[in-house]
């Protein structure tokens, strides 16, 4: 099998490396110090590659809500809104209403 796992940011590869050390010594999964891991578990490299995705995925949304928050400040849309005015063509209070539904109060699992 082909293997096409190419950065998309060559600088991110020792941000990477780091976290794969770190998420392995929080599950108490020990790497060979002389590089070879071809003796890790399936199962543990799988834990590992999880772990970092969701702390991807969160670094992502992190990012993304802010520059939404940035960008669209709800508070400046939903006043707008209320004075009659401004540029979200009356749908402030429903992306405001939408955000927060997506959020669910910061949990958007929803307290699970």
């Amino acid at each position: 099998m082909a293997r096409n796992n190419q950065l998309v940011v060559q600088r991110a590869q020792a941000a990477l490396e780091q976290m794969k050390y770190e998420v392995a010594q929080e599950l108490g999964i020990s790497f060979q110090a002389d590089g070879y891991n071809g003796n890790l578990l399936s199962r543990d490299a799988g834990r590992i590659g999880g772990n970092i995705t969701r702390r991807l995925v969160q670094m992502a949304e992190q990012q993304l809500s802010q520059g939404f928050n940035d960008s669209y400040s709800l508070e400046y849309m939903t006043t707008k809104e209320s004075e009659g005015g401004g540029g979200t063509g009356g749908r402030g209070s429903d992306i405001a209403e939408a955000y927060g539904r997506f959020t669910n109060g910061g949990n958007k699992y929803g307290g699970r």
